[in-house]
């Protein structure tokens, strides 16, 4: 099985036109046979262990919960033994993983589909909470779940959780408030409109800009019992949601502008437009319902989600 593992050493050889005989049934023009000089089997074994960026706790609990795992145990007997010829002839707990068998492989303790360690069902959760802790969305996870871990209907998993999570602070729900200025005062009222219209919230997150950071916005956070957190000083990136949130939001407006059309409608599609690979639009995760629009839309599609 570690011959899977091996790195091929490609040479690229030209042969000119009339040496390239065409074979048939009978006559082959067979290449000679050479002795490849594979690397040794313990570096490549310790290479992978120096990939696994984990420390020795984590690594022992990794592999302690694949051998208590019956199903990776009786995949990992198939893998050393061999595959049988049909895959209904394999056991039924194991048969999701026929059609990666070429890519299955156990070192010391672990298995592996190509590169990526395979997670057993007592260590998923764990790994789906820490892949959900950026809040990075569901095609960012994916993509960097595929490329380290993996586990049967691993991308389904990811799909429910994302779908389960239920905080408003991602909703990506835009709103937009002129201000005449940029002292504490209008940002205040701009709040205090926008609160009154959805409600106080538990927990404000801004940047440190002055009008955030000063006392009058302290004492209107104590008045009106919100918690009030901002993002590291000179680092945007801590508030990333909001910042590509505001991008976006200029798009819009710009596109607007160039094309005449009303920047409202603009926005109200966006409000109702599903987020990529969660299939909820804004709108409905901040009201638990779609927004009628120009568009010729159904009652049902207008009810609160059940």
């Amino acid at each position: 099985m570690l011959m899977r593992l091996q790195r091929y050493d490609v040479q690229l050889k030209y042969v000119p036109g009339k040496e390239m005989f065409i074979s048939d049934a009978l006559s082959r023009a067979y290449l000679k046979e050479c002795k490849e000089t594979l690397v040794d089997e313990n570096i490549d074994v310790n290479y992978i262990e120096q990939e696994l960026s984990m420390t020795e706790e984590k690594l022992q609990e990794l592999k302690d919960a694949t051998e208590a795992d019956e199903q990776f145990q009786t995949l990992a007997d198939i893998v050393r033994v061999g595959w049988l010829e049909m895959r209904s002839q394999v056991s039924t707990c194991v048969r999701m993983f026929w059609n990666y068998r070429d890519e299955i492989t156990v070192l010391n303790g672990l298995l592996y589909k190509g590169q990526s360690v395979m997670i057993p069902l007592s260590l998923r959760r764990q790994m789906l909470n820490r892949l959900h802790e950026p809040h990075l969305g569901i095609v960012k996870i994916k993509q960097r779940a595929r490329n380290i871990i993996f586990w049967p209907n691993m991308n389904y998993d990811i799909k429910q959780l994302i779908q389960s999570c239920g905080l408003n602070y991602y909703s990506k729900f835009p709103d937009i408030i002129p201000l005449p200025d940029l002292r504490a005062r209008s940002t205040i009222a701009a709040c205090k409109a926008v609160f009154a219209r959805n409600d106080i919230p538990l927990e404000l997150f801004s940047d440190n800009r002055p009008q955030f950071s000063c006392q009058e916005f302290k004492s209107f956070a104590s008045e009106w019992e919100f918690t009030h957190k901002t993002s590291s000083p000179r680092y945007p990136r801590s508030n990333g949601q909001s910042e590509r949130c505001f991008q976006t939001v200029k798009q819009l407006l710009k596109k607007a502008e160039e094309s005449n059309t009303d920047p409202n409608i603009a926005l109200l599609e966006y409000r109702n437009t599903p987020i990529d690979g969660v299939g909820k639009s804004p709108a409905q995760f901040l009201m638990n319902r779609n927004l009628r629009s120009k568009l010729p839309t159904t009652q049902t599609w207008l009810e609160p989600v059940r």
